[in-house]
């Protein structure tokens, strides 16, 4: 392998990496090896013992010391292998708490630990092929967060890992591994990056002990770790749930100029945000130059060109102790990146070596369009180079995107950007946002599942996280707010959407492992949150005062409160619609007196609130009842949820639509997170064709503003970066509906059968001549093309997967003319 000039390189070389490990998919592996097969290819020697506790072979847990709890610390782990033949393939399984980099003979071979649950922990498998006879060395780069947050909780520091071949073990993590304490990293307490992410990272570079990573490095001055025998049960990570490293994507210099001044401060975002810069000195070339008397260092924003997902990395000549300070951010609306919000610190510190200083910030991905380096250079330095700044993408691997086109520009730009959205909120598990959270909650995957099922059909990583979510139940019965996490606080509506995650999941993929796995979790579930009713009204209620009743992030629904004289409209509409899912997925099971239970229990619900919650002289229906009265609260969200449900008499039907459909402001709007509702609603319903246009009007408010020439990605809320006291994200997973307005909406396909044995497709024009597009099942693709012919009515076309069959409907507002279905 072709070393590198660098002194200090946490990067990887991709090329070299993909000759040592296989294909993602071919990584992971739940196949046992046969122990007799191929023995004699195992070369005999005193590194070599055979043992049956497989697949971990007696392996030790190896820490810096017996500490069970310890913030925010890194490790180096080197151990060295003789092999005395060649070996074909083996298999290095590892796990970390909480993050991993590993390496063979210097080159990274994987990386990233999956984010699971500490007392459900999982491990990687990594394929290395044709190891050559001679000395190796396996070496890990092992963080340790040690922070309970959104996307962590904590477990026992360290690494297990071995290396296998054909049942025999070729090394195991032991006593006789080196270890140290990884130098340059700053350990223990740090600023806050979000409450959500965990801590900012600082690097000091001047401490670095060169490549320890190689097999010449001499580590006799390391320390022999603390190792405790594993006996945890440690099972395979899902293999869908595996990102991958991409080739680095260096960013465009767009805006530079002289720092004044500088005063330290508490983070370094805070530091960052108060220097006093003067960006009318623009440098494009890589050497910096200052006047000692006039600027005490340079200032650097680079564009990545569009919304990105990965690690930074960047690459300068300069003087040991130079400090080079760098956020990331998805805007410029400040005219800089936004690097400190209210305690929220978007920006970590490398302090250069002074000998061809590249940088690769491990352990922690980055969300963001934009870089901001702040360069401080020792007193006597008047000039460096700075050569390079970017990103190496962490991407989920997916399938080509389900085709669509419609003639209507704006659609297509918008759709394409919920793609890319739905892209960067996939890595382990799903994710809300990428910069700012990174955490799996159930609302916003229901969304991103639900989409994304019109896009690739990954069936099998919505599984993974639904499973991982299925491991955090509590013991007053409700989920817990993220995945994994112990923090205390939850919101109760977020568990009901659970069973309509796992109902979705078998309905589109028609596969029922999910359910079989969680099927007790969701029922313990359902047994304890209905225990809470009101004995005068027959609703539910929580009330536990850790409880966040969260609705959507909309004025009177984003922080309600709940006590003994209060009921919720849709707290209970929410749970309706979990009792509705329960029932689907028993009836599936062939227990039909258990569906009828649920869906009868359902009905009741929807009944109760239609009574107690309709106010006759607004035709509409309430958000709360307090002391047994409606308040004058009145919300959108309510009235889709009600519609939705098929839950409004016949009769009050006009009222409630017309009501909704004015958009008059009298009703408080409904925000980007419910909008599936707002789709289903309008199409599992015919309520005409004002109604289905109330969705396009919609999709142009909320959405259009997004394609402002700026955005590449689709934001939380049609605030942008404002909402949330100027932290509102603007790539957000749950906010890609454009993808189902296209594949439920224009080309009207929902499953009516488990896998699409049978499926509907009841198109809408919305006022277009055309449209056509695929929609993935997993028997393959369906294609749905219509055109509107001379006599205004629309020819369809539908070609399906054999096995499958069509459902044909229309609508009043898109007649059918000539229908030709076929099959593949």
């Amino acid at each position: 392998m072709r070393r590198s000039k660098w002194r200090w390189r946490f990067i990887i070389n991709s090329e070299c990496a993909a000759r040592l490990c296989a294909s993602p998919v071919n990584c992971c592996r739940a196949k046992l090896p046969e122990y007799s097969k191929h023995q004699d290819n195992i070369p005999k020697g005193s590194e070599y013992f055979m043992n049956k506790d497989f697949p971990w072979f007696g392996a030790s847990r190896l820490w810096l010391d017996g500490a069970t709890s310890c913030l925010h610390k890194f490790m180096a782990v080197r151990k060295k292998i003789t092999l005395t033949g060649k070996v074909g393939q083996a298999i290095f399984r590892v796990m970390a708490d909480s993050d991993f980099i590993a390496y063979f003979d210097g080159v990274e071979i994987g990386r990233g630990q999956f984010s699971d649950d500490p007392d459900a922990p999982t491990y990687t498998e990594i394929i290395l092929n044709d190891l050559t006879e001679g000395t190796h060395v396996l070496a890990l780069s092992i963080y340790h967060k040690g922070y309970n947050c959104a996307v962590y909780a904590e477990g026992l520091p360290g690494t297990t890992f071995v290396l296998e071949s054909d049942g025999r073990a070729l090394a195991v993590s032991d006593g006789s591994c080196r270890v140290i304490a990884t130098p340059g990293f700053r350990s223990g307490a740090m600023p806050l990056l979000t409450p959500q992410l965990g801590l900012t990272m600082e690097f000091d570079a001047r401490q670095s002990v060169g490549d320890w990573t190689n097999t010449e490095f001499d580590d006799s001055t390391w320390q022999t770790p603390y190792a405790e025998t594993e006996t945890r049960t440690i099972t395979l990570r899902p293999a869908a749930a595996r990102p991958v490293l991409e080739k680095f994507v260096a960013g465009k210099r767009i805006k530079s100029g002289l720092i004044k001044s500088r005063e330290e401060k508490d983070s370094f975002a805070k530091t960052m945000a108060a220097d006093h810069i003067f960006y009318d000195h623009f440098l494009q070339a890589d050497k910096l130059t200052r006047l000692k008397q006039v600027s005490c260092g340079w200032s650097l924003i680079y564009d990545l060109g569009e919304e990105k997902v990965g690690f930074v990395e960047f690459a300068l000549n300069a003087p040991a102790g130079t400090i080079v300070d760098f956020a990331h951010g998805e805007h410029l609306d400040d005219g800089h990146v936004r690097m400190e919000c209210f305690e929220r610190n978007f920006a970590d510190r490398y302090i250069c070596c002074g000998q061809h200083d590249h940088f690769q910030l491990p352990f922690r991905r980055i969300g963001g369009r934009y870089l901001e380096f702040h360069i401080i250079p020792p007193e006597d330095c008047e000039e460096l180079e700075f050569l390079l700044a970017g990103i190496a993408p962490w991407t989920l691997p997916v399938p080509e995107p389900g085709a669509f086109e419609c003639g209507d520009e704006q659609l297509e730009k918008v759709r394409k950007a919920a793609v890319r959205t739905l892209e960067h909120c996939m890595h382990e598990h799903y994710e809300d946002c990428p910069w700012r959270e990174q955490a799996l909650y159930t609302y916003d995957s229901r969304n991103q599942m639900l989409y994304g099922y019109y896009i690739w059909g990954n069936y099998d990583f919505a599984a993974a996280s639904l499973n991982l979510i299925g491991g955090g139940l509590r013991e007053d019965g409700f989920l817990r707010l993220c995945h994994p996490t112990r923090l205390p606080r939850t919101i109760p509506i977020f568990s009901m959407i659970y069973p309509l995650q796992v109902y979705e999941h078998y309905l589109y993929s028609g596969n029922d492992q999910v359910w079989r796995q969680n099927r007790d979790t969701i029922h313990t579930m359902c047994r304890k949150i209905m225990a809470a009713q009101d004995k005068a009204t027959t609703l539910y209620q929580a009330l536990d005062p850790d409880f966040w009743n969260f609705y959507e992030w909309t004025p009177g629904l984003s922080h309600t409160v709940m006590n003994d004289g209060s009921i919720h409209s849709l707290y209970n509409l929410y749970l309706a619609n979990m009792l509705e899912a329960i029932a689907g997925l028993e009836a599936w099971d062939g227990n039909a007196a258990e569906a009828e239970k649920y869906q009868a229990e359902a009905v009741r619900i929807r009944n109760k609130v239609e009574e107690l919650f309709y106010v006759e002289d607004s035709d509409c229906y309430g958000s709360f009842l307090r002391d047994n009265k409606i308040t004058a609260d009145r919300h959108e969200h309510v009235q889709l949820m009600m519609l939705f449900a098929g839950a409004v008499p016949p009769e009050r039907q006009p009222g409630v639509l017309r009501r909704l459909l004015a958009g008059d402001g009298s009703l408080i709007p409904v925000t980007l997170s419910p909008m599936p509702y707002l789709v289903q609603a309008m199409f599992k319903f015919d309520y005409g064709a004002e109604a289905r246009n109330f969705i396009r009007r919609k999709l142009e408010q909320n959405y259009y503003p997004m394609l402002d020439g700026h955005s590449t990605t689709l934001w939380e809320t049609a605030k942008g970066g404002d909402d949330f006291v100027y932290a509102g994200s603007l790539c957000h997973g749950w906010s890609s509906m454009p993808v189902y307005y296209c594949g439920a909406g224009l080309l009207g396909v929902m499953p009516l059968e488990r896998g699409f044995k049978r499926f509907r497709v009841r198109i809408w024009s919305d006022n277009r001549d055309h449209a056509s597009g695929e929609i993935p099942t997993p028997c393959g693709k369906i294609s749905v093309s219509w055109q509107k012919n001379a006599q205004r009515k629309f020819d369809l076309t539908v070609v399906h997967p054999a096995g499958l069959e069509a459902v044909i409907e229309e609508f009043s507002d898109t007649p059918l003319g000539k229908v030709v279905i076929s099959t593949r």
